[in-house]
């Protein structure tokens, strides 16, 4: 329908009822942006977000998923790292009581006969208990608990020398059905 009469500043001009006038469209028309928007566009659908926020969802538990085992294999490493160092501290003790090596042989207990006190004298049979007493108490301290340690004698050198030795460290892993452990080998 048309509107006859005479236009605000001139006469005789005719306009169109619903004539769009540039600058004045309502505020469903524009977009965020102030721009115009696409015929038919509505902006983000619930199915969209909620597809969006499920695959967010499965990537972020993908993440913590790559973070627990990190930990995990964090921490295998350093008892496999405390471990190899005990083992290590085991051989340097055979190595400082060469003459008492066979009484290393086994898996302890030992005995706390107070070698370690500077003014101590100790037969090296003794030093060997205390050592074994120490070690273990290191590796009851120091992994999970289950942790063992032993000394098993290799094929003994005949011209007197010590004889060399096998020294093991095992310990429960969490995951693992069986104890892992650490093997050093004393020529």
């Amino acid at each position: 329908r048309e509107l006859l009469g005479p236009p605000p500043g001139g006469a005789g001009a005719r306009i169109s009822h619903g004539a769009e006038l540039s600058g004045l469209m309502s505020s469903s028309e524009r977009d965020f942006s102030g721009g115009r928007r696409a015929q038919g566009a509505r902006g983000f659908g619930l199915v969209e977000v909620l597809v969006a926020l499920a695959v967010g969802a499965i990537a972020l538990l993908g993440a913590a998923v790559v973070a627990v085992e990190g930990l995990r294999a964090g921490g295998a490493a350093l008892r496999a790292a405390v471990a190899t160092s005990l083992a290590a501290d085991m051989a340097a003790r055979i190595r400082a009581n060469g003459r008492a090596t066979p009484a290393y042989a086994g898996d302890g207990p030992g005995q706390d006969a107070g070698c370690s006190q500077p003014a101590a004298t100790c037969t090296p049979a003794e030093l060997s208990g205390d050592d074994w007493f120490q070690w273990l108490a290191a590796i009851e301290a120091r992994l999970p608990r289950g942790a063992a340690g032993s000394v098993r004698l290799n094929q003994g050198d005949a011209g007197g020398a010590p004889c060399p030795c096998t020294v093991e460290v095992r310990w429960p892993e969490p995951g693992q059905a069986h104890n892992v452990g650490v093997r050093l080998v004393l020529p």
